[in-house]
């Protein structure tokens, strides 16, 4: 087909939406065939099977293939699925279940059969896979160990879809681990699985607040010493024809410099920032003094706002999560709270909130 044929086809295919054979795809020939069209049908359970079976069955041979495009289609064919069903624990044999886990592995463990380029995008694309699957136990201690591999491993497990005797006690054994402070909420939802009850320490909220300063202190003078050595390359390297403007200035009149200019990554926090007004404005750099006396000053609402997302991350079920979050609601925290009861869906919290606005 050329291209208007196959947008043709595509615009037919999305208005019958069609439900599928279940031998759609038997061989890597059915896929190209049916590629562009995949996501126009119907979830059939069988169809999204066979193209994992098929994408773990030719992944490690020499014959020509487009891995991305198989991973890609098999995203795009699930997303019908979730449309469909809206579950949150995706149900799919044993067996599928650890080809999709042996696939997103396979991008950390061996990744030759992908180029340089492609390789962020494989295993961006078998986290997506991964998400709201149950696995057994030694692919969750797989996880476990591996979560300083990617930000999609460390995903994988702190947002684990139901409770795990081996991610909690990762949990418990990383829970003060600076490089997992960030994840706060997310940590302190495992420990909540397991007691209820269970409160984060405002002192451990202190402890994450200072490590998350004198981070974005080391990144920002981390920064700044790369900007001057790359000023004082250029300008040796282009004989003095850059001006003594700023380096933002000699980014746009020289766009050929943007590649070497570094990126400043500060801590993502959860909370508002103070921004330096001394400071250039495109850098968003914290005003610290100003932030560390919002920080303790509101530490109340901070640890309540924390509480309150540990809560909606927890795999506690829906009646007890209402009843928790309700602990830690007030005026300040208004937000998260409706935030969290429409994305979980808790319609009588929503009901609840809605009777305490005056």
């Amino acid at each position: 087909m050329n291209d208007k044929q196959i947008q043709i086809q595509s615009a037919i295919l999305e208005l019958e939406n069609p439900y599928p054979n279940d031998n759609l795809i038997t061989c890597y020939k059915d896929f190209l065939k049916v590629r562009n069209f995949l996501p126009c049908y119907k979830y059939n359970p069988k169809v999204f099977q066979s193209l994992v079976d098929l994408t773990s069955e030719i992944w490690d041979t020499n014959q020509r293939i487009n891995r991305i495009s198989l991973l890609e289609s098999l995203k795009k064919y699930g997303k019908n699925r979730d449309k469909e069903r809206g579950e949150n624990i995706i149900d799919l044999p044993i067996e599928t279940k650890t080809r999709i886990f042996l696939l997103f592995k396979g991008c950390f463990d061996e990744p030759e059969r992908l180029s340089a380029n492609q390789i962020n995008d494989a295993k961006n694309l078998c986290n997506y896979l991964l998400i709201n699957i149950v696995l057994r136990v030694e692919e969750e201690k797989w996880l476990c160990e591996n979560t300083g591999l990617s930000e999609n491993v460390l995903n994988r497990v702190l947002r684990y879809p139901i409770k795990s005797e081996v991610i909690t006690n990762w949990v418990k054994g990383n829970y003060n681990m600076d490089i997992y402070r960030i994840r706060r909420a997310e940590l302190a939802s495992w420990l909540i699985d397991e007691d209820p009850n269970f409160e984060i320490d405002k002192r451990t909220l202190i402890l994450d607040f200072g490590y998350f300063n004198i981070s974005d202190v080391k990144a920002i003078q981390e920064y700044e010493n790369e900007v001057a050595v790359n000023n004082i390359i250029k300008e040796r390297e282009l004989n003095g024809i850059l001006s003594s403007k700023n380096l933002f200035d000699d980014m746009e009149s020289n766009p050929e410099l943007i590649s070497s200019i570094p990126e400043l990554r500060l801590t993502h926090r959860h909370f508002g920032i103070s921004l330096d007004s001394s400071k250039d404005s495109r850098l968003h750099i914290p005003d610290f003094k100003k932030m560390c006396k919002n920080f303790y000053a509101n530490i109340d609402t901070t640890f309540k706002i924390t509480m309150l997302w540990a809560i909606a991350y927890s795999r506690l079920d829906s009646k007890l999560k209402s009843e928790l979050l309700k602990k830690y609601y007030c005026e300040e925290t208004y937000w998260s709270f409706f935030k969290i009861c429409k994305r979980l869906k808790l319609i009588k919290s929503l009901k609840w909130l809605k009777d305490r606005q005056h």
